[in-house]
């Protein structure tokens, strides 16, 4: 964007990085080309309050990071130098940011997610198991208990103890005839209590058996779509790379954050560096997680809707947070 002329002979300064949609820089190398919403709110101002403007793309793509004494790099440096009069870029507040620049009045809330690539639907493993409820398979397996004390309680009641003893081994045969494979027994049980009680579970088992075999149909054929993390905990857990944009207010979170903390340990597993178009690539490969604000995810969401599957696994804000345009302290 060559900005707009106007007969002052020095242009306003304008620094600008890569926050698609509001600002997308096109070129690398100055004079640099910016697009998006933000561009044409600044071509506004220009309009009315007769100015020209020179965009500044810190290098590195850095949001800017305190490196000394009342020292900042990136764009938070070109702003607190007097480099830059404005960023085209709306920032959040941060108290790094607060002892470094001014900021104008808030333009929008803002929030901080984690994104990462869905994985893909799977047969659930543990399908079989999935058609009844831990209660009912509870209540299953007392009835069966319970039929086996019935059966031994009623044939010793109505058998000789030396009968008992000779018989015993074909008792359950009896009670679980299906799946064993085998032929038919040939011995029946004398007494009509015994069948009765034997026949009412055969009678049972069918029709739990029944139930049984179509859920577990349905369980194997619906997919299951496991998530790797749902939270910040979890994803310390996972081995999982986590791009960090550089300068970013998670950038200060996680430099701020004691050692222990959920933050300071996620240090560990974190890329920091201001390369997002390298990023956004291995987002979509499914490589790294990344994290960010909300409106920067709804660009990549909406590029990559037709291309791959995002999954949004961490709201880090439990309230949303002002983005408000800088500027130098002493303006």
């Amino acid at each position: 964007m060559d900005g707009i002329k106007s007969a002052q002979d020095e242009c306003l300064k304008v620094v600008a990085l890569d926050w698609s949609p509001l600002t997308k820089v096109m070129t690398s190398e100055p004079p640099h080309r910016v697009v998006g919403v933000m561009v044409k709110i600044m071509d506004i101002f220009a309009n009315h309050l007769n100015f020209c403007y020179q965009v500044i793309v810190p290098p590195h793509g850095d949001w800017g990071r305190k490196v000394g004494h009342n020292n900042y790099s990136g764009l938070i440096g070109y702003i607190n130098r007097g480099e830059a009069a404005v960023t085209m870029v709306p920032l959040t507040i941060t108290p790094l940011r607060a002892e470094a620049m001014a900021f104008s009045e808030p333009l929008f809330n803002n929030e901080q997610r984690v994104i990462y690539k869905r994985p893909v639907p799977e047969a659930q493993v543990l399908g079989f198991v999935k058609p009844y409820t831990p209660m009912v398979w509870m209540w299953i397996l007392f009835s069966l208990l319970v039929l086996c004390v019935a059966v031994c309680l009623v044939h010793l009641a109505t058998s000789s103890l030396h009968d008992h003893l000779l018989r015993k081994s074909s008792i359950f045969l009896h009670l679980f005839p299906v799946g064993c494979d085998r032929a038919a027994v040939p011995w029946w049980p004398e007494s009509w209590s015994v069948r009765v009680v034997a026949g009412m579970w055969l009678l049972v088992s069918l029709i739990v058996g029944g139930v049984y075999r179509s859920n577990l149909k349905a369980m194997l054929i619906l997919p299951t779509v496991s998530l790797p993390f749902d939270n910040i905990r979890q994803l310390l857990h996972t081995d999982i790379p986590t791009y960090v944009i550089l300068g970013s207010i998670f950038d200060h979170a996680m430099l701020a954050a004691p050692k222990n903390s959920p933050l300071g340990r996620l240090k560990k597993q974190t890329m920091v560096h201001g390369n997002i178009k390298a990023a956004i690539a291995d987002i979509h490969a499914g490589n790294i997680a990344a994290v960010a604000s909300y409106s920067g995810l709804q660009d990549i969401l909406h590029e990559s809707f037709s291309r791959a599957s995002l999954h949004q696994g961490i709201d880090l804000t439990t309230d949303p947070y002002h983005t408000l345009l800088p500027q130098p302290r002493y303006s």
